[in-house]
């Protein structure tokens, strides 16, 4: 699923921006949504729970109320179709509807003026896929030492939680520093590169 993902991931982002101005782009989440839904497939469909909320609170797409598209087929029809797909998916696996309820309703009370702006918060979130990667080793090493620690006791589900929170988060940040930040920027430079040299080629 994962490799799947990224496969996915980067074969769209370069056109996600034009493509989600198509009529075809909500219908196809619609789609596949329902799908989703039919078959209780559950990760897929997280997955594309997040599109499905992300084109429904679209500024863009909300602002273009009259614009029709395709064959007459009006914007805020396609968005039911999206919204009710959203539902009839949420009803057959109710967890992530609820993740992607609480992160919708944040998002729209951000749109009416409200500032979650937090700097603690907004790192640990720019380290969260840092924290994503460390986060099998630093646990594992979290249970070996509370283990040691608590010697097997009652106190050892509670230390296990409290290290591993602890290292996952202290690694991931170091990470998101040393690694991925630097990473990140040198790709982006290569990619600039690449692109510059292509474009000189083809003039």
């Amino acid at each position: 699923y994962e490799m799947g993902f990224y496969l996915a991931f980067a074969a769209v982002v370069p056109h996600f921006e034009r493509w989600r101005r198509q009529l075809w782009c909500p219908l196809l989440i619609t789609g596949a949504l329902l799908v989703c839904a039919a078959t209780g497939s559950a990760r897929i469909g997280s997955f594309l729970l997040g599109v499905a909320l992300f084109l429904l609170l679209d500024p863009w797409l909300l602002d273009q109320p009259r614009q029709k598209l395709g064959r007459g087929l009006s914007r805020p029809l396609s968005l039911l179709g999206l919204l009710l797909s959203v539902l009839l998916f949420g009803l057959r696996c109710p967890e992530p509807l609820a993740c992607g309820g609480l992160i919708a309703t944040l998002v729209l009370i951000e749109q009416r003026g409200v500032s979650f702006r937090c700097s603690p918060l907004l790192r640990l979130g720019e380290a969260s896929y840092s924290i994503y990667l460390v986060q099998v080793l630093t646990n594992s090493a979290a249970l070996k030492l509370a283990q040691r620690l608590s010697g097997g006791g009652e106190s050892f589900g509670t230390l296990a939680i409290v290290l591993g929170v602890i290292a996952s988060v202290a690694a991931g940040l170091a990470m998101r520093r040393w690694v991925e930040g630097p990473g990140t920027a040198l790709s982006q430079r290569w990619a600039s590169r690449l692109l510059a040299g292509a474009a000189a080629d083809s003039s």
